[in-house]
């Protein structure tokens, strides 16, 4: 995805950084939001060196407005499972553990492809003939 969104990007003369300057900024912008928290930001973009700086964003809320127009997918959610081993505890009961399953809605993955004008030359709804070799003699059967 990463990949056809950067080659739309330049070919529509766009940066492949935007909404942000350059690279540089970039990295700055993921690091803030790693380590540093939002009154941190607040205090970050007041400082007079960062005026040196030419960053694309002058205040939090600026920088909140730029992150506010990357491209965003479905939310994740969090599933808490019990899963039982094969090891036994003392008392003779199997042993469990708690994982986490990160999952998102397929359905709504697939809609936000559908919906996305980034793979509008690259997706297909429509039944077409494939063929594996050039002259068109071995046709391609496959799925969706």
């Amino acid at each position: 995805f990463e990949t056809i969104l950067r080659m739309q990007q330049e070919r529509g003369g766009l940066d492949v950084h935007t909404p942000f300057a350059d690279g540089e900024e970039w990295e700055l912008v993921k690091w803030l939001f790693r380590h540093v928290g939002q009154t941190g930001m607040e205090e970050f973009t007041k400082l007079p060196m960062v005026d040196r700086l030419n960053l694309s964003f002058t205040s939090k809320y600026a920088l909140m407005k730029a992150v506010d127009k990357l491209p965003r997918s479905s939310e994740w959610k969090l599933k808490v499972l019990t899963v039982e081993g094969d090891l036994l505890r003392p008392d003779g009961q199997r042993e469990t553990e708690e994982v986490e399953l990160w999952l998102r809605d397929p359905v709504e993955c697939i809609r936000e492809l559908m919906a996305d004008p980034t793979f509008r030359d690259d997706v297909c709804f429509e039944p077409q003939q494939a063929f594996d070799d050039q002259e068109g003699r071995t046709r391609r059967y496959d799925e969706m």
